[in-house]
């Protein structure tokens, strides 16, 4: 198939699967009676406990990819990813497919099919074909459990929680755990530059970045941006009108899109997804808020 039609294709179902799939069951829920919360029952007390768990569950996370990344454990990272993202992909769509449909037996089924989908991937022996599989997988993955953590987690928890990923991304690209995973790949012999190149298609199943990032049509996206992308358009549809919540993800797009840019005028292979994606989504909201 032609690259660029390719690239036009996954651009598409990447903006599809962080605007208007989660925008819909979001209100689907809320239709059911399935309410986020704006504040935790303590209040800001709340906020801060609430999110000392997040933070320590992902610095302790980020210790082990840091760790097996420097001591270029690099089939030990494919399973530790690939468990993983098939593990958030069954609870995700589990809880999703209850919630709306409220029967058990059928939400299994429909999470057992996603874990039969996820297992294609692994016996495929087209490399290009398991890559649109598990991309569509981790877009799907992504939305589903940025929908959860809308419905789960208190509305100004997840605004502070995204505004601390930030900087976190910022900090782990440039020197914590995805700056020690990209030099262990980059000076794996097995692995060329090309393969882990996010301005790329990564094709190669072997390595860890196969299950946990998807291609958007620019470059890849891991699937913790996807997440954020979609929690925050979830928090503007509450906030803010049809046009409002539709101004929210345009900016979101937009700063992927100066994300792609900057990385193509330094010439970077990777950097971080979230940063400008995630401050003008959070201006845009602001704004409208205020008016």
């Amino acid at each position: 198939m032609n690259l660029k039609i390719v690239r036009y294709i996954s651009f598409i179902t990447f903006l599809l699967m962080i605007f208007p799939l989660p925008i819909a069951i979001l209100f689907q829920l809320i239709s059911k009676n399935i309410m986020p919360q704006l504040l935790p029952p303590d209040g800001v007390g709340g906020i801060i406990e609430e999110l000392s768990w997040f933070i320590f569950i992902i610095s302790l996370s980020s210790l082990l990819i840091f760790l097996l990344a420097r001591s270029r454990r690099i089939p030990l990272l494919v399973a530790v990813f690939a468990f993983f993202v098939v593990f958030l992909s069954f609870t995700s769509s589990y809880t999703i497919s209850y919630l709306l449909i409220e029967d058990q037996v059928i939400s299994i089924f429909l999470s057992l099919l996603v874990i039969l989908l996820w297992s294609l991937v692994f016996i495929l022996k087209n490399d290009y074909l398991a890559r649109a599989l598990s991309s569509s997988l981790v877009l799907l993955t992504g939305s589903l459990a940025g929908i959860v953590f809308v419905i789960v987690v208190p509305i100004y928890v997840t605004i502070v929680f995204l505004v601390f990923l930030c900087i976190y991304d910022l900090f782990s690209v440039r020197y914590g755990h995805l700056k020690e995973l990209m030099k262990a790949l980059l000076v794996n012999e097995k692995l060329k530059k090309e393969e882990v190149t996010f301005s790329r298609i990564t094709t190669k199943i072997r390595s860890p970045l196969f299950f946990i990032t998807a291609y958007a049509g620019l470059m890849n996206v891991g699937i913790g941006d996807v997440m954020s992308y979609v929690m925050l358009n979830c928090i503007a549809s509450l906030f803010s009108g049809v046009y409002g919540t539709s101004l929210v993800f345009i900016s979101i797009t937009l700063g992927f899109l100066l994300t792609y840019k900057l990385m193509i005028k330094l010439k970077l292979a990777y950097a971080p997804g979230l940063p400008l994606p995630i401050l003008f989504g959070l201006i845009t909201i602001g704004i409208l808020r205020f008016l």
